[in-house]
């Protein structure tokens, strides 16, 4: 997640079940996030009532699809960015990566 999320995304994990909770920045909509992950063909569960939060869950899956799956949701959020001049601290400039 580290090689693949902007850095104004957040996560904890990977937890003991294969999963990891995500936490959008602020401003970020979660349902127009969770269309450009559907793009992507990355599927997310929405954890109770947590607004900023989604669940990624790869504990079934070979490590390759996980890697593939992360790289994905990586894209969809970077696709949410450019798109959303909205988000503070994110502009046309973000870093991704280590």
């Amino acid at each position: 997640m580290r090689r693949c999320f902007p850095h104004i995304v957040c996560w904890d994990g990977p937890r003991e079940d294969g999963s990891a909770l995500v936490y959008l920045p602020r401003g970020m909509n979660r349902d127009e996030l969770l269309n450009l992950a559907r793009r992507e063909r990355v599927t997310l569960s929405v954890p109770g009532d947590m607004e900023n939060v989604v669940e990624l869950r790869f504990g079934h899956l070979e490590p390759a699809e996980a890697e593939e799956g992360i790289a994905r949701l990586g894209r969809a959020f970077i696709s949410y960015i450019e798109g959303a001049d909205r988000l503070p601290g994110s502009g046309t400039l973000f870093f991704v990566g280590p």
